[in-house]
């Protein structure tokens, strides 16, 4: 899902004469890397589901911060308001899953 959303974003903000930023956030790397190695090492369970759960809320606080930003142009809002709905439905059934 996050690199479909990715690479929608990055064509709605080339088409709309922004230059992407490929660079991201330092610290969603740092977390994408140690879940995934915590997950790779003892496979997704429930004690390593919350850890996701975290690290995708942390996306959501992104979002806000580019809708924030992208207020004045309807087609990138759209996508964004739409790809963060779809992660809150994601986070909302991993929750299940820890509860």
């Amino acid at each position: 899902m996050r690199h479909t959303d990715h690479r929608e974003l990055h064509q709605s903000l080339i088409l709309a004469g922004e230059v992407p930023d490929e660079n991201g956030s330092f610290m969603s790397v740092v977390h994408e890397t140690v879940v995934g190695v915590r997950a790779a090492l003892t496979g997704i369970s429930k004690k390593t589901l919350p850890a996701f759960v975290s690290g995708e809320e942390n996306v959501v606080e992104e979002y806000n911060d580019a809708l924030r930003e992208a207020s004045g142009d309807p087609n990138v809002t759209g996508i964004l308001t739409r790809q963060k709905e779809n992660l809150l439905a994601k986070i909302a059934e991993m929750r299940k899953v820890c509860a």
